[in-house]
C-alpha cells in the first residue's frame, strides 16, 4: 500500500525532530504532491527550509499557507521573523501585526513573542518609543520573558540618548532596572552589554 499524504508528512514531522531537514522537506514535497491543500506540510516544509536558511523558499511556503489559512497565526510569524531576519523590518512589523490582530487561540500562543519581535524590529527603526511600548506589552502576556526585559532595556537606555533632564533620568533608571531583571533571570546577554557599557 502506497504511503499517504498523511503517512509522509509523520515521515517529515519524526526527521524534523532529529534536525533531519533536509529528509524532512523531502517527505513534505511527496505529501504536498499528493495532496496540493496540505498547509501544514507547507507550513513544516517552510520551517525545515528555514532552518537551513533557505529564507526566500520558505517565505514561499509561508505565502502559499496564509493563502490556504489567511488565519494561520504561525505562519505570519514564521515570515515576519525571516522578513526580520533579512532586515526588512517594515515588512516584518506588518507580519507580526496580523499576528497581534487575529483572535484565535493559536494566535494567543504567538502574541507574546509577536509584540517582541516586532518591539525589535521598531529598535531596528530607531523607533525606541514604540519599541517600549510593544516590550511592555510581551511582558504584561508573560512576565518572566528575560528577552524582552532585556530588550526593553536596551531601547530605554537608547530613547534616554536622545532625551534631556528628567526624561533622560527616568528612561536610563529604567533600562538599567530592565537589564538587572533580565540578568537575575538568567538572560546570556546581558554581562557582556554591562561589560560594554558599564551599570
Amino acid at each position: 500500500m502506497e504511503p499517504t499524504a498523511e503517512d509522509n508528512f509523520t515521515n517529515g514531522i519524526l526527521k524534523f525532530s532529529v534536525n533531519d531537514y533536509q529528509g524532512a522537506i523531502q517527505d513534505f514535497n511527496k505529501a504536498i504532491e499528493l495532496n496540493i491543500n496540505y498547509a501544514l506540510a507547507y507550513y513544516s516544509r517552510g520551517r525545515a527550509k528555514e532552518e537551513l536558511g533557505d529564507f526566500q523558499s520558505a517565505i514561499e511556503d509561508f505565502n502559499k499557507v496564509i493563502e490556504l489559512e489567511s488565519k494561520n497565526a504561525g505562519a505570519y510569524w514564521n515570515r515576519g521573523d525571516i522578513k526580520y531576519k533579512l532586515k526588512d523590518y517594515r515588512s516584518a512589523i506588518e507580519d507580526f501585526n496580523k499576528v497581534i490582530e487575529l483572535d484565535n487561540g493559536v494566535a494567543f500562543a504567538y502574541r507574546s513573542s509577536a509584540f517582541r519581535r516586532r518591539g525589535n524590529a521598531k529598535s531596528e527603526l530607531e523607533d525606541y518609543d514604540g519599541a517600549v511600548k510593544d516590550f511592555d506589552k510581551a511582558i504584561e502576556l508573560k512576565e518572566d520573558d528575560s528577552e524582552a526585559y532585556y530588550n526593553r532595556g536596551v531601547a530605554k537606555l537608547k530613547y534616554s540618548n536622545k532625551m534631556t533632564g528628567v526624561s533622560y533620568t527616568m528612561l536610563n533608571y529604567g533600562g538599567w532596572q530592565d537589564l538587572r531583571k533580565a540578568r537575575e533571570m538568567g538572560h546570556p546577554k546581558v554581562n557582556a552589554f554591562i561589560k560594554q557599557y558599564g551599570e
